[in-house]
């Protein structure tokens, strides 16, 4: 999984410097960029991410594992802190993708 790539991508997104960053998190720039070059954040970092930059966790693990797998982010569908859940494939298209109701 790139958290890192996850990290920058949406930071650069929101044209947010590392600073901003740092501040909403309450850490230092050096830290960010830490996050950003390589180093795993704990559980705890992850969830300060995630708020400083106005995403839910699971949107940045979706963004991350999606650049381990090599697919193109428009392609994810991650809302906001509060906002809505990826569809799945059935939901998508109206059809069960299984024999199962």
């Amino acid at each position: 999984m790139d958290i890192n790539f996850a990290v920058w991508l949406l930071r650069k997104s929101r044209s947010m410097t590392q600073s901003q960053v740092a501040s909403r998190m309450r850490t230092s720039r050096q830290q960010v960029s830490e996050l950003e070059i390589g180093q795993m954040p704990t559980i705890a970092t992850l969830l300060r991410i995630s708020r400083a930059l106005s995403v839910s966790p699971r949107c940045l693990l979706l963004i991350a594992e999606a650049r381990g797998r090599r697919e193109s982010a428009p392609q994810l569908k991650c809302g906001g802190m509060n906002g809505p859940e990826p569809r799945t494939e059935q939901q998508q298209s109206g059809k069960p993708t299984s024999g199962l109701r």
